[in-house]
């Protein structure tokens, strides 16, 4: 849920916005995170285990979480009618760690932990790698749900347990990333 105060904090409005667009009751959701600009334009992303046609039955929770993603252009009034699931819809992914950012230009950055790249490789939950997608057009659409991008290069397959991504961007466009890795057996940042 949305809901958004135009005086400080004072006052709110009167009904909060359902921003998923999976039943009432049915799923867990976890981490949801936020971004906005000076014009209007506001970003949540959240995990949920609804799994949504994409893998099974409409709404299924099948013990993953996915990442998902929704849009206001008008300082939170309006919403897309739609969630969009932004990770690999074809992989198992068990998302955790979610971090947003965005600047003026309508660039949209989500990045988060999870254990869909070496799962099928090596069986464990605790293989965890840093991925992230984006958006060009404020929003509107993700450049690439199909193979997102690997953030946390460097690193032979499963031997690495990556946590807590965060992500800045700036208005010329560079995109920063930082998160937690045991990659040399003890947890460093990287």
């Amino acid at each position: 849920y949305f809901n958004v105060s135009r005086n400080n904090g004072v006052t709110w409005n009167s009904k909060a916005t359902q921003l998923d667009t999976a039943p009432i009751g049915n799923n867990q959701f976890l981490t949801p995170v936020i971004s906005s600009d000076k014009t209007g334009k506001v970003y949540v992303a959240w995990l949920d285990n609804a799994g949504r046609a994409v893998r099974g039955e409409v709404y299924a929770a099948d013990g993953t979480f996915d990442v998902f993603f929704n849009y206001s252009l008008d300082f939170g009034k309006t919403w897309s009618d739609e969630d969009q699931r932004i990770d690999t819809p074809q992989k198992y992914v068990n998302a955790k760690d979610i971090s947003i950012d965005s600047n003026e230009k309508g660039l949209v950055y989500v990045v988060w932990a999870d254990n869909s790249f070496f799962e099928d490789l090596t069986g464990s939950s605790d293989i965890y790698n840093i991925f992230l997608n984006h958006s060009e057009n404020y929003g509107r659409t993700f450049i690439d749900t199909e193979s997102n991008a690997r953030v946390d290069l460097g690193v032979p397959p499963g031997t690495t347990a990556a946590f807590r991504p965060r992500v800045k961007v700036d208005n010329s466009g560079n995109v920063f990333v930082v998160w937690g890795d045991n990659r040399y057996g003890t947890n460093d940042i990287l």
